[in-house]
Parts: C-alpha cells; structure tokens; sequence
C-alpha cells in the first residue's frame, strides 16, 4: 500500500511540476516604467508619482517564468 501512495503522490508532483507559464498567455509585450520621487525628513516620508512611460517591448525573461533565478534577498 505505501508503494500506491508514494508512486501517486510522485506522479501528482510531476504533473503539477510540469505545467509552465506562457508568457503571451497572462502578459503583454511591453513594459511599463513607474517613475516616482522618495522625499521627506526625518518624521515623515511620502513617495510621489512621477510619471509612467510604456516601452514597447519587453525586456525581461519569458520563459521559466515561476522560477527566481536569484538566491538569497534578490
């Protein structure tokens, strides 16, 4: 019986494991810049909207999309 459950639980993780992100499928070819100002003293900050730049093109990754590529903080 614990070879059944092991063989099924092994086959749940590779079949959820194998399912990958489309990038055409949930984003947009472009990429949208946020501009913004950090300003205040010592007892209150505020941070202010800029402006907004779309490009029109994406410069990021668009495949292995749900996998960090940095360790650590990154």
């Amino acid at each position: 019986m614990k070879k059944y459950a092991l063989f099924l639980l092994l086959s749940l993780l590779t079949i959820t494991t194998a399912y990958a992100q489309v990038f055409t499928d949930y984003f947009a070819d472009k990429t949208l810049r946020v501009d913004y100002i950090f300003n205040g003293n010592a007892s209150k900050q505020a941070i202010c909207l800029d402006g907004l730049s779309s490009l029109p093109f994406w410069a990021g990754r668009k495949h292995h999309l749900s996998e960090l590529h940095l360790q650590g903080n990154g």
